[in-house]
């Protein structure tokens, strides 16, 4: 208490501990200039002559910077950003959304959440992994002036997650210690490979439907150890027509990736999407509205450790053969 009572009617006192508590966040930054200073004034055996001139050098040189950063941020235009997806504020069942946007000038850079993304040519498009809740986004653009948007998308369970975070009964957690465990038997190349893309996506899709309608693995003709994979799946359904486009290609990438990425003797994989549509006279049925496929000659020369977004929006579909597309 009298430390207190001395801060507010000593005002030398006060000055001292003001004093101390910058020179305590200084330090760091003063220090190490501070001791080239003091001895290159106090110890250093150069002249008066060449103290000065250095003096004057150093000191030219940090105005010249200054007035150089002072000058660039004048002239930097000021930049504007507008983002076209998604539309404001939402709400989504899904794990990821598409950010997209255009910014001038053309040449700026633009960050989303403080991480740089790729332009091109004025205009951007990234897969952002959402959480549970309130994700807020901050998306900025500029260079020395900065043009800012924020956003707060929330991401709402889906039925089936919901589903799987039932607390199961009190009987079902209960089972003998003693009960013996099954042996888990040798699986066949074709069991395995069946194992890699069904862990690489949901069960099922976000109107409850299969993920996955058809597996078919075939080995080679010529080759026993090396096969063919042919996969058909249900896309999930979203806000719009572009949104179930780059949902589809990231079910794709998790599947060319689980097969690619570490070689298991894929020769060539084809996955067939679906998705209902609506014909002229208002029938609606699933039909295929995307099919691409991948071989493995092109697939080594894949980097699978580039992060998702980038292989699925930038990589892949540059790389794959894409043989139907009725999305935009």
């Amino acid at each position: 208490m009298r430390f207190f009572e001395n801060l507010k009617t000593d005002r030398k006192f006060l000055l001292i501990v003001i004093g101390f508590v910058l020179a305590t966040f200084l330090v760091p930054y003063l220090t190490i200039p501070g001791l080239i200073v003091w001895w290159f004034y106090k110890k250093s055996r150069f002249s008066k002559k060449a103290k000065v001139i250095a003096s004057f050098v150093v000191g030219g040189a940090l105005l010249t910077l200054v007035g150089l950063g002072l000058i660039a941020y004048a002239k930097d235009q000021e930049p504007h950003l507008t983002i076209n997806e998604p539309h404001g504020n939402i709400s989504v069942k899904a794990q990821q959304t598409v950010i997209k946007g255009t910014y001038e000038p053309k040449d700026r850079k633009v960050w989303v959440n403080g991480k740089e993304v790729n332009v091109s040519n004025g205009t951007f498009e990234m897969v952002y992994d959402l959480k549970e809740g309130e994700n807020k986004i901050e998306i900025t653009a500029g260079n020395w002036k900065r043009a800012r948007v924020n956003l707060i998308i929330t991401r709402e369970l889906t039925d089936e997650e919901i589903a799987t975070r039932t607390t199961p009964n009190s009987t079902a957690l209960k089972q003998p210690s003693s009960t013996p465990q099954p042996t888990k038997l040798s699986q066949t190349p074709e069991q395995k490979i069946e194992e890699r893309i069904r862990t690489s996506l949901k069960q099922s899709t976000n109107t409850n439907k299969n993920k996955i309608i058809e597996i078919r693995i075939n080995k080679a003709f010529d080759n026993d150890k090396e096969y063919g994979v042919f996969i058909s799946i249900n896309a999930d359904d979203n806000l719009s027509e572009d949104f179930i486009k780059k949902g589809i290609w990231g079910d794709m990438t998790n599947i060319y990736i689980a097969l690619y990425k570490e070689p298991i003797g894929i020769r060539e994989a084809t996955i067939v999407a679906h998705f209902p549509m609506t014909d002229k006279y208002g029938n609606s049925s699933d039909q295929m509205v995307m099919k691409t496929s991948l071989q493995v000659d092109e697939a080594k020369k894949v980097n699978w450790n580039s992060d998702k977004a980038t292989l699925s929006l930038q990589v892949l579909p540059e790389v794959w053969t894409t043989q139907t597309n009725l999305l935009k």
